[in-house]
């Protein structure tokens, strides 16, 4: 079934009010509140790919734009990936070292948005985008999608889905619907933009607008006599539809089969976006080891209705007019090779940005003078903190004494990264928001096995922000357990210059994030998180999610 998502954007803007939401799925969920992201210092400069698309959510016709919240956990993750037939413990096993989200996953988050319950069809989030009143529609079907992941996705998240309707144009004995969506954070940085297409089989007296954004690609014109590089043959599971729709698409019409006579099928069909992830997944899989980070756009259309239990035959080409983008058909063994789905994927080697050729074209970014302005402004910021925290010191654990205490050492920033290769994660609070220290030292420990794999440091700091100093742990704390582990070091408090250096600089990184508009920084508390070279790769307010920290850190 069709229904709602696809969007675009094409600026990350990095240095403008960086949110971005990273739900943890830990039980101990009261009180592990998500980390919200400021400021995406890594790159102040603004951030773009290659080239930008054509269509825009701009170009959003009905109802004007909207945005609305999608979220989700890890188990979404998992259960999506399942319901397209994948067993890759990189998709289906949250602890495998390589776990990600599966690049076409969010398809899902127009239909489920931010519920994690079973839903009506149309799901809230499908009804909350306005479509154009047309007459005779007898049922919604997927016809087609584009999808380009512009960043990937963490384990879990809060992000805002925005866009609308941007044609509607008749074809054969029905019309066809052209929705944009960009998968944003709270800053406007997208990562991913889709276009999503519906076949509305019956409509008539169609009041068309838009142009047609997305042309299907002949691809047997296109390959000629040419045999396919690549042919897999898959059988779909008998209750995969069962299983797709726990991620949000609970049209009846996939598992019903009197509601599917109704809409003229013989038995329930598979899900349009269902059949688009097994071929994804198949894509994936002969052509780039199954590794999502290869994965950059697909575009497909769909020419027929696939039944559970069925044999899908993929076949890819290289494209003639494109390294490392191809061309692919998805057959139907069971129906004579009744041709199912056509697209155009573009699985990235390492290091390419360039994406399908005639459907991007290059967009130059504009910054108002406002936005200039504060970019500016933070990009001083930014290197002023980042300049001033390499001669701070901090004490950092060498080892243990006779009675299992921790032996401390200190140590400049800048030598920790220049001599040990060390990240720091400097999280500090206002007087009066210690606990806030602790909540985070108890998260450390939940996520013990992923500090021991890397060499990250974690230093919490607590500043007098009136007499910008900085103000000695508390007892409770000082003699806790929590701060006994190997990743914590402590700012030096023994020199009353340095303290007074290290006040000043967290309490500039406070007044930055207000001037941000970001309020919530004085009862959430702040988190800068330093690179192995120095530079500032990202601030932020609120509890770190570590995972998000340890992808920033990862990549450095």
């Amino acid at each position: 079934m069709a229904g709602a998502p696809p969007g675009s954007g094409r600026v990350q803007r990095v240095g403008l009010l960086f949110r971005s939401w990273h739900r943890e799925m830990d039980q101990l969920t009261d009180l592990f509140q998500s980390s919200t992201w400021w400021d995406g210092s890594r790159c102040f400069m603004v951030e773009r790919t290659t080239h930008a698309p054509s269509w825009s959510v701009l170009s959003v016709q009905v109802g004007g734009r909207r945005s609305e919240p999608v979220e989700y956990n890890t188990r979404d993750l998992i259960i999506y990936a399942l319901g397209i037939g994948s067993r890759d413990l990189r998709y289906v096993y949250e602890k495998d070292p390589n776990f990600a989200a599966f690049p076409t996953f969010p398809v899902a988050l127009y239909y489920k948005g931010s519920s994690y319950d079973v839903l009506p069809f149309p799901s809230p989030i499908l009804e909350a985008f306005p479509v154009p009143a047309v007459s005779g529609v007898k049922v919604w079907l997927d016809a087609g999608i584009t999808i380009e992941r512009c960043r990937p996705l963490p384990a879990g998240g809060r992000f805002t889905l925005e866009g609308g309707v941007a044609s509607l144009q008749p074809k054969g004995k029905g019309a066809l619907m052209e929705k944009l969506y960009d998968v944003k954070d709270d800053s406007g940085a997208v990562y991913y933009r889709m276009v999503d297409v519906s076949y509305l089989v019956g409509a008539h007296d169609i009041e068309a607008f838009g142009e047609t954004l997305t042309k299907p690609k002949d691809v047997a014109k296109a390959v000629g006599s040419r045999a396919p590089k690549l042919r897999v043959e898959e059988k779909m599971e008998a209750g995969i539809a069962s299983i797709y729709r726990l991620s949000g698409d609970y049209n009846p019409l996939h598992v019903d089969p009197g509601y599917a006579k109704t809409a003229g099928y013989d038995h329930p069909i598979v899900h349009g976006k269902c059949t688009l992830g097994h071929a994804a997944r198949m894509l994936m899989d002969g052509l780039a080891g199954g590794d999502q980070r290869r994965f950059k756009s697909l575009q497909l259309r769909y020419a027929a209705p696939v039944l559970a239990g069925q044999t899908l035959i993929l076949e890819a080409w290289e494209a003639p007019d494109a390294p490392e983008e191809y061309l692919f058909q998805v057959l139907v063994k069971e129906t004579g090779f009744r041709f199912s789905i056509a697209g155009r994927g573009w699985h990235a080697t390492p290091g390419l940005t360039r994406s399908f050729e005639g459907f991007f074209q290059p967009d130059e970014p504009q910054l108002s003078p406002e936005e200039q302005e504060a970019q500016d402004r933070q990009q001083a910021s930014s290197e002023a903190t980042a300049q001033a925290l390499q001669s701070l010191r901090l004490n950092v654990q060498a080892g243990e004494d006779d009675e299992g205490l921790p032996l401390l050492r200190a140590a400049p920033v800048s030598v920790l990264q220049s001599k040990a290769k060390q990240s720091v994660v400097i999280f500090a609070v206002p007087v009066g928001k210690e606990q806030l220290i602790t909540d985070v030292l108890l998260s450390m420990r939940i996520e013990a096995k992923g500090f021991s794999e890397r060499n990250v440091l974690v230093a919490p700091a607590i500043v007098d922000l009136t007499s910008r100093r900085l103000v000695e742990l508390p007892p409770n704390i000082r003699a806790s357990k929590l701060l006994r582990q190997k990743p914590i070091a402590l700012p030096l408090e023994t020199s009353g210059e340095e303290t007074a250096t290290w006040g000043e600089v967290l309490s500039a990184e406070f007044e930055e994030a207000e001037l941000q508009g970001t309020n919530e920084v004085m009862e959430m508390g702040l988190a800068v998180i330093v690179g192995r070279e120095g530079d500032i790769l990202r601030r932020g307010f609120g509890r770190p999610s570590w995972k998000v920290v340890f992808s920033e850190t990862d990549v450095e």
